[in-house]
């Protein structure tokens, strides 16, 4: 691993996996935990905006690329200060296994 590679991996990240919990009526309430700390490299990807329900609405794509984990998975969020980056997709990099890519989409905290 060269040291650009792991210079790149210089956001700190927060892993927040999901916990459901009952709400006392059939359903349950998701709730997500603050995890593991890890580094990363995010990477804007797409801004896109839609009209709803009267107002204009953003969607913005990231990439975040990591060392591999297996606690990252679709659902899962990352934290990054006050932003948060809900995880749609995780996939490993190359042959090697040694990098994860997540295709993620920045929520409204």
């Amino acid at each position: 691993m060269s040291a650009s590679a792991i210079g790149a991996l210089r956001h700190r990240l927060v892993l927040e996996p999901p916990r459901d919990e009952a709400d006392g009526f059939g359903g349950f309430v998701r709730t997500y935990v603050a995890g593991p700390m890890l580094w990363g490299e995010i990477a804007p990807v797409r801004a896109a905006d839609r009209f709803v329900a009267g107002r204009d609405e953003w969607t913005l794509t990231h990439r975040v690329t990591m060392r591999r984990r297996d606690d990252v998975k679709p659902g899962v969020r990352l934290r990054f200060g006050a932003r948060i980056f809900l995880v749609h997709a995780a996939r490993e990099t190359d042959a090697r296994g040694d990098r994860l890519v997540c295709h993620c989409e920045e929520i409204a905290s």
